[in-house]
């Protein structure tokens, strides 16, 4: 027994003391790692959704390769002027429907005419995205980190003062009964009827103004452009024009029936050279599906208006301008737009859907009103274009002249008597409606939508 004992002790002791030191030690490790939890997991809980940001979900529509952080903006701030060319790309390389990511921003880009723009538009509302959408964070920056957001609010500051000072000066005549008859009386009925304020009335007559402006001078220079470089085109509308016109008179609107060939010259010349790389993007408000992909609420949909009338699927040799892809179609550009039957629109430069843009009128009646040029005497090259999402041909010469001093002496014959009997001497502006032209005559009413 003696012996047993003395030999138990000299085991289990140093047993003890061993298992002390271990379980002091994992006591000691657990404490740290539980620090360094509770340390990183906040900084986790950051970086995760961060780094989340620029990344595609399985479940979206495909498309080009994303980078963290940015997604795909890159390749589209690097696209340049030919941003054209590399929506055309994505769409030749991933089917009719492909996804961008843009920061925090899912952008769907439908690259057909049969890919659900009727499904597009029961689910979608007008919207668009600025880098400050991309990254909203970016909004609570202190100003010196943030320049940029500090220039585009002076801007906006300049932009808000000239539409303000012109929709009130307008909104002032009116009220006197001194204006003279212009878009502005129905939006004053308008915004008496529901109640917006002078910011909201100085946009809506501001954007009308200038969208009109740049998109009908880029349509008109593609225009121009097709006739310097197919000249056998030219010269069929102006022996038309020749034929039903004359040269006693100018065209009017009144002609169009009788001029089946140089209406369709303005179609064609609209789907040859679209003033816009994709239409106006429009946001979905509910998640929807559609081909077996997710598209999520709050998503950008944007219709690939330059592929779709370059598609050769659709137009067989779309970089040559032949006006007889539209003979004795007399359809103006709104009613193809409204047509049950996607297929037969002739182009999308004005929209999808719902909202489209009011300029379709102006684009087209001043296409088909300008057909007195005379060729010039070189060919630039139709593929090199310039801007972003608007777009326009690239700076060429080109000579413009009446093909003889009769037209001459009647363009200028009849600038004369439009000044002296349509405009105010002073102002420059209408003494009555034009014919044809109507103002005065919108009642406000409650529209379910």
């Amino acid at each position: 027994m003696g012996v047993f004992s003395i030999s138990t002790r000299a085991t289990v002791q140093p047993f003890i003391v061993n298992t002390k030191a271990v379980v002091d030690y994992y006591n000691v490790y657990i404490m740290t790692v539980t620090l360094v939890l509770a340390i990183i997991q906040p900084i986790v809980s950051i970086l995760h959704p961060l780094l989340q940001v620029g990344t595609r979900a399985k479940d979206l529509p495909p498309g080009p390769p994303t980078l963290p952080l940015i997604g795909n903006l890159h390749q589209i701030s690097g696209a340049g002027d030919y941003g054209h060319r590399q929506f055309q790309k994505w769409a030749e390389e991933y089917g009719p429907i492909y996804s961008l990511i843009l920061g925090t921003k899912t952008f769907i880009v439908l690259n057909t005419d049969t890919v659900g723009f009727k499904k597009w538009t029961r689910v979608v509302s007008s919207a668009s995205a600025q880098l400050l959408d991309l990254y909203p964070l970016l909004r609570r920056l202190p100003k010196f980190l943030a320049p940029n957001y500090e220039y585009a609010r002076e801007l906006h500051k300049k932009e808000k003062e000239l539409y303000r000072s012109h929709w009130l000066a307008a909104k002032e005549r009116i009220i006197k009964n001194t204006a003279r008859p212009c878009f502005c009386d129905d939006l004053l009925k308008a915004q008496e009827f529901e109640k917006f304020d002078d910011d909201q009335a100085a946009y809506i007559a501001g954007s009308l103004l200038e969208a009109g402006f740049n998109t009908t001078a880029s349509t008109l220079q593609g225009f121009v452009l097709a006739m310097m470089v197919f000249p056998d085109v030219q010269k069929r509308a102006q022996q038309e024009l020749d034929e039903v016109v004359g040269s006693g008179r100018l065209p009017t609107m009144d002609d169009v029936a009788d001029l089946p060939y140089v209406h369709a010259c303005a179609k064609e010349s609209l789907r040859w050279m679209p003033p816009m790389v994709y239409a106006a993007p429009h946001a979905t408000t509910v998640d929807d599906e559609y081909m077996g992909y997710r598209i999520p609420a709050g998503a950008s949909v944007i219709p690939n208006v330059w592929y779709i009338t370059q598609d050769p699927k659709r137009t067989p040799h779309p970089r040559v301008c032949d006006p007889t892809r539209h003979m004795n179609n007399l359809q103006s550009e709104f009613q193809s737009a409204k047509s049950s039957n996607v297929s037969e629109r002739h182009n999308f430069v004005f929209g999808a859907g719902r909202r489209l843009c009011q300029g379709t009128y102006i684009a087209e009646r001043s296409l088909f009103l300008d057909l007195w040029m005379k060729k010039a005497n070189i060919t630039p090259d139709i593929n090199v274009l310039r801007g972003g999402a608007a777009i326009a041909p690239a700076p060429f010469k080109v000579i413009i002249k009446p093909r003889s001093k009769e037209r001459a002496d009647l363009i200028c014959g009849v600038w004369a008597d439009t000044e002296a009997n349509v405009l105010d001497p002073e102002a420059k502006e209408w003494k009555h409606v034009p014919n044809g032209m109507v103002f005065g005559t919108y009642v406000p009413r409650r529209v379910d939508v």
